[in-house]
């Protein structure tokens, strides 16, 4: 089900997200089936925010909410130290690693310029027209109503959605470089699509490094102690 443009403009207002503030409170009330639903809730939130608002956002505000996202990860990370034997929390852990692997600036900037060099002409102007209508979209949910009433407001959010998705799905039947690059599994499909290809004897190891800390550090500890040592 596809998130609405209000709540992708939550995304957008908040240091976390609703859904992994939610994860985080299932994790004190100790409920792991809600805690992992909320977490995968908000990597697929945040796929799809990024697919929608990637270039209309600035360097600054889309570095910041990678940091963000990155945070989201460190709890992740955390939780799966916590529970190393459950499976579906694991699942979860190689969903956000797989999903946030090589997210930066520079990657979306490539990525952009990846697409554009492999379009014919025709299809560039509907890639422009894109990227047009995803900075109006990404600007006006970062802003106040303005001059739109509060009627049409969420209106105008959902009508520059819905045309930009549309144009988006002619590009994607067009262009499997789009496909691929710009519109990848989103992340509650991940680890399925990528076991998909691999050999039948294959198997897919990634190493990570992460701060080895606590969800809830201790009252009072320093940043220097709950984040002493690596993993």
């Amino acid at each position: 089900m596809r998130a609405p443009s209000l709540c992708l403009n939550v995304l957008s207002r908040f240091g976390r997200q609703p859904w992994h503030k939610l994860a985080l409170l299932g994790i004190a009330q100790q409920d792991l089936f809600a805690v992992r639903a909320h977490f995968m809730q908000a990597l697929d939130a945040s796929d799809r925010y990024l697919r929608q608002e990637v270039f209309g956002l600035s360097e600054k505000r889309l570095d910041s909410f990678l940091d963000r996202l990155r945070a989201q990860e460190m709890d992740i990370y955390a939780l799966a130290r916590a529970h190393p034997d459950n499976p579906s929390i694991l699942h979860l852990l190689l969903s956000a690693e797989m999903f946030l692997k090589g997210r930066s600036v520079t990657e979306v900037a490539t990525t952009s310029q990846i697409i554009y060099r492999h379009f014919e002409h025709a299809d560039r102007e509907a890639f422009e027209r894109l990227r047009t209508l995803r900075a109006q979209l990404a600007t006006l949910s970062l802003t106040d109503t303005g001059k739109l009433s509060s009627a049409d407001y969420p209106q105008r959010l959902k009508a520059l959605a819905e045309e930009g998705d549309k144009l988006e799905r002619a590009l994607a039947r067009r262009s499997e470089t789009f496909r691929n690059l710009h519109l990848p599994p989103p992340p509650h499909s991940l680890v399925s699509s990528v076991a998909a290809v691999l050999p039948k004897d294959g198997a897919l190891i990634e190493f990570v490094a992460y701060p080895d800390r606590p969800l809830f550090p201790k009252p009072g500890l320093p940043p220097s102690q709950a984040d002493s040592s690596r993993r």
